[in-house]
């Protein structure tokens, strides 16, 4: 399916026997809904006089089913005085959905407009893999990547931009994708965005190769085919490629510190991608001295054998959000007993996820943390993007790390105004500021594709502050 879902202008239902905010999309009018306990696509679809595929199409999220608060777009068949004297020329339209049909419609994006046609506008395909057979949590993403890249395009069409939308619904496996693929649905895209676990990005790297389309493949850091196909894009830089320059950076930056590298108890095996061992050979080759510390459960022994004539670099292996919150808990309590220890401690991107009270230990150790993806929720850029995504979809951003929705916006940000410049052979136009990523891309070896090569290393100040600077 054709994917494309919508919120926009607002007007009122006073003069309908439903007395609902009416929402103008293409021409058509909808009522919108907030779903109440009990209520069945059943009894909607009889209240309203609709079919319960009706309110399917309109509603991708229902693909994980109907949920009490939810807020529905419902379809209003019978033409009312209300609807008509809906105002139209500051409608914000982001989202239809239609069904594919040989020639799947798309939507095409001007600075006069959004609406459906077919024509010679450069074309960004969006393959969205939502799944019936998924869990809620992970369709959700996905729904929230897709909304955020459409702000983005609304951002972009009052920039003069003119190009086509298409997103089709793939699924986790491969059997729809290849019947698009043999269909021809994708032939007519410029770029193509998507591709989630390894089987759907093997099939897409084959088909970029074959029919020579700009690919770009935002949910994974390891995608072997990248290292022989000049088509492909990765925005997420791999963890290991950070550790390694990480650790060039800061064997300068904390030159002359006590460096303390944890390490798992002695019958766990040694992870030989994590950043404890590409410190430990960059040290072994230099000469330098490093401890290498078994932590006990308190970390009290730990912070006691600490320098107290140098800053202590606690650099902990890689764990799970739990253990490194209780590791983060523990040791902030340990520092307190002994301030005289200076600790600057190294964290992992999902350390972004903790709590708020969390993040508060986080700056009393002094936390540096290296990842792809950084958002600051305390700037007016991301602060404006939250405001007008819960005003658009009638809802806040999930509580994930990275933010996927502005995923979707920063990708549409960026790659849409390269596509049509290619297009057109013109100089690429600026698009929005980036909130969540940022991009410098480059091919590692003749024939690769492009890798992105800058990632974030953040410092939570004692003094509360965010110091965030960019390595590449």
């Amino acid at each position: 399916m054709v994917c494309l879902m919508g919120c926009l202008l607002m007007g009122s239902a006073g003069a309908t026997d439903i007395d609902l905010p009416i929402v103008h999309l293409f021409g058509k009018n909808y009522y919108q809904y907030e779903v109440k306990k009990k209520e069945t696509l059943f009894s909607l679809s009889r209240r309203f006089g609709v079919t319960q595929e009706e309110l399917k199409q309109a509603n991708p999220s229902l693909v994980d089913g109907l949920k009490n608060g939810q807020l529905l777009l419902v379809p209003i068949n019978t033409a009312t005085k209300a609807e008509q004297d809906l105002p139209v020329d500051n409608q914000r339209t982001i989202k239809p959905i239609q069904e594919i049909s040989e020639t799947p419609p798309t939507l095409a994006v001007t600075s006069e407009g959004i609406q459906y046609v077919k024509g010679n506008l450069p074309r960004i395909t969006l393959l969205l893999p939502f799944d019936e057979n998924a869990t809620s949590a992970l369709n959700e993403r996905f729904i929230e990547f897709y909304e955020g890249f459409l702000i983005a395009v609304d951002s972009l069409k009052s920039r003069g931009l003119s190009f086509e939308v298409q997103a089709l619904r793939v699924g986790s496996g491969t059997e729809t994708l290849k019947s698009l693929i043999e269909d021809g649905a994708l032939d007519q895209a410029t770029y193509l965005i998507g591709g989630a676990g390894a089987a759907q990005i093997a099939l897409l790297s084959d088909f970029a190769k074959r029919s020579y389309k700009t690919t770009i493949l935002p949910f994974s850091s390891r995608i072997p085919e990248v290292a022989t196909n000049n088509y492909l894009y990765q925005p997420l830089v791999s963890q290991e490629k950070m550790q390694e320059r990480l650790a060039a950076y800061m064997s300068i930056r904390f030159a002359g510190s006590n460096y303390v590298l944890l390490k798992k108890a002695a019958n766990q095996p040694t992870d030989e991608t994590s950043l404890t061992y590409a410190l430990k050979s960059r040290f072994d080759q230099r000469g330098a001295k490093y401890q290498e510390v078994v932590p006990d459960e308190t970390l009290e022994n730990l912070v006691t054998s600490l320098s107290n004539l140098y800053d202590n670099v606690i650099v902990p292996y890689d764990m799970n959000l739990n253990e490194a919150t209780r590791f983060v808990t523990h040791l902030a309590a340990a520092a307190a007993k002994q301030p005289d220890k200076n600790i600057v401690l190294i964290g992992y991107p999902e350390w972004q996820a903790m709590s708020r009270r969390n993040q508060t230990l986080l700056h009393q150790l002094n936390t540096h943390l290296f990842t792809s993806f950084f958002a600051d929720f305390q700037t007016e850029e991301v602060k404006s993007f939250q405001i007008n995504y819960s005003h658009t979809f009638g809802k806040n951003l999930l509580n994930t790390f990275p933010k996927y929705g502005l995923m979707g916006y920063d990708l549409a940000s960026y790659f849409i105004p390269q596509m049509v410049a290619e297009h057109t052979g013109t100089k690429v136009v600026q698009g929005p500021s980036l909130l969540q990523h940022t991009y410098g891309f480059r091919p590692e070896s003749s024939g690769s594709g492009a890798y992105n090569q800058v990632f974030f290393f953040v410092q939570y100040a004692p003094d509360n502050r965010l110091e965030v600077k960019q390595l590449r």
